[in-house]
């Protein structure tokens, strides 16, 4: 039986949680903070007056607010991604394990007392099925399984 290929996931995914998380916060931390200073820095040095450089500093606000709140979405957008794949990937190779055994109980047959352990398969299968998509629970290959 050829296995479903299933995308690696990226590197990010490999490393620890807390280290991603004190990674990341680190370098908005740096990114934020050099942009703050710099671009002050710079409404300063391009200001007139005290208006001028009040405006300045809403509209370097503004920036920063929207820039930072799109690059929040792609960033949450891309975990989330990755930890619905990994949840997918868990869920499909259970069904993939629970197929292989009960092709081999139905080749068995359910006469040999083998009905309960075929019934408590049916059941897992079943509620694997409901927490995947419809589309993607692979479907089972009765007739591969009998016995002529």
């Amino acid at each position: 039986m050829q296995k479903p290929e299933i995308p690696k996931l990226p590197l990010l995914k490999l490393l620890r949680p807390g280290r991603n998380a004190l990674i990341i916060a680190i370098g908005y931390f740096a990114v934020t903070s050099t942009y703050i200073l710099l671009s002050s820095w710079l409404a300063k040095a391009a200001s007139y007056d005290v208006q001028q450089l009040a405006r300045y500093e809403i509209l370097k606000g503004l920036f920063f607010t929207i820039t930072t709140s799109i690059l929040l979405y792609l960033f949450t957008r891309y975990m989330f991604w990755v930890a619905s794949l990994s949840a997918q990937r868990t869920i499909q190779a259970r069904l993939l394990g629970l197929r292989d055994r009960l092709g081999k109980l139905i080749e068995v047959s359910p006469a040999l007392g083998k009905e309960a352990e075929l019934l408590a398969v049916r059941n897992e299968i079943g509620e694997l099925s409901r927490e995947l998509a419809p589309e993607e629970v692979p479907e089972l290959d009765r007739s591969a399984h009998r016995a002529d």
